[in-house]
């Protein structure tokens, strides 16, 4: 046999795509994450086209919240090969995040069809189950799952998902014993999972026991540091105790967190006033106006509280006056601002807005923003 018939004899080369595809399988099974998107981008970029290196780029874009390139990578995938298990259970699980269950459903049922006991497809099913509150047919597609061999952790995973939402609903039925429970069952089957530690902390909290509260709070925020609901409780559970200081930090967290929690800034900035620390809310009502480009009428009464509180009557008056532009029954910001007209002679306007505020039955309101 000659040279010529040798080289025919040898097997073909992989495409260049394919060796990238597997050098990303690789580094990922090493933890070198970062690496291992490279090489994906790589053979997604050496093949465009092919369905398997957009799937496994679009799971990475997924995993760092990039929903929008992930969604378009996985459709890629999915549209190229309808009734492939991976890519459509990967599709449809972008779709169930951003609120979009029927569509995941669509996606779904072509390659459940094909599949129909598919660990990956039946995991996914469960957690569309989740995202429409039917959580007797998520427990049995998660336990589907696990008898067709799906990882243990993934089963054990949805099925917290599971027993938080049945908290959830306990708990909005007034059956906060049995919530209490659900919550529970939910952190042991994963305990990495900090949402669930953030409601059971919740429910404990306006069950008065609020230092089993505080350490859910705190194991949620050390799992993950970035949850803002579970910052933002722990800030309002230290300012009901008086813990002024652990408040602030906590509000600070929440509004570092991912998202940052929309209540954050304004609750950080009310509890700067309250230790006296007028420069700091003032700047944080200021930056709350700015940032959320609306009108507020809480937010422009506290601003002129805190403006008042400091010494500076002429940027008081102007928040306080803009909060009855947006509300004029403004409660806290008719009786501040009479309480500076007073306070400058002025008792004529004083007096006509306190009547005002009195017909209001303004004497016991609480604190506007609360």
């Amino acid at each position: 046999m000659g040279a010529r018939d040798r080289r025919q004899d040898a097997p073909a080369r992989q495409p260049a795509w394919r060796a990238e595809l597997k050098r990303g399988a690789a580094l990922l099974r090493t933890g070198d994450l970062e690496a291992a998107r490279d090489s994906f981008a790589r053979a997604h970029t050496l093949a465009p086209d092919e369905p398997e290196p957009a799937l496994a780029l679009g799971r990475e874009e997924w995993k760092r919240g990039r929903l929008v390139e992930a969604e378009r990578l996985l459709r890629l995938a999915r549209d190229a090969r309808p009734s492939w298990p991976l890519a459509a259970a990967a599709l449809a699980r972008v779709l169930i995040e951003r609120g979009a269950g029927a569509e995941a459903r669509l996606v779904l049922e072509p390659a459940m069809a094909a599949a129909p006991n598919h660990p990956a497809l039946l995991i996914v099913e469960g957690e569309l189950h989740v995202h429409h509150e039917l959580i007797d047919a998520a427990t049995a597609s998660f336990e589907a799952a696990r008898a067709a061999g799906a990882d243990a952790r993934a089963v054990n995973a949805g099925l917290a998902r599971v027993e938080n939402a049945r908290g959830i609903a306990l708990s909005d039925e007034g059956r906060g014993s049995e919530a209490a429970f659900a919550f529970k069952r939910a952190c042991d089957l994963d305990p990495t999972w900090a949402p669930a530690r953030v409601n059971l902390g919740a429910l404990l909290q306006r069950l008065g026991k609020r230092a089993s509260a505080r350490a859910h709070y705190q194991q949620a925020i050390t799992l993950d540091p970035k949850n803002g609901v579970g910052h933002l409780n722990l800030g309002l559970l230290c300012r009901a105790e008086g813990d002024l200081a652990g408040a602030a930090r906590a509000f600070a967290g929440a509004l570092r967190a991912d998202p940052p929690h929309v209540a954050a800034r304004r609750e950080l900035a009310l509890t700067c006033a309250e230790r006296g620390d007028y420069a700091r809310a003032i700047a944080l009502f200021e930056e709350e106006l700015r940032v959320t480009r609306r009108p507020d009428a809480s937010v422009y009464a506290n601003l002129g509280l805190a403006y008042a509180k400091n010494g500076d009557t002429l940027h008081a008056e102007a928040a306080l006056r803009q909060a009855l532009v947006v509300d004029g029954r403004h409660l806290r910001a008719l009786t501040n601002l009479s309480a500076l007209y007073a306070g400058q002679g002025r008792y004529l306007e004083a007096a006509t807005l306190l009547r005002r505020a009195r017909e209001l039955g303004n004497s016991a309101a609480p604190p506007a923003s609360k």
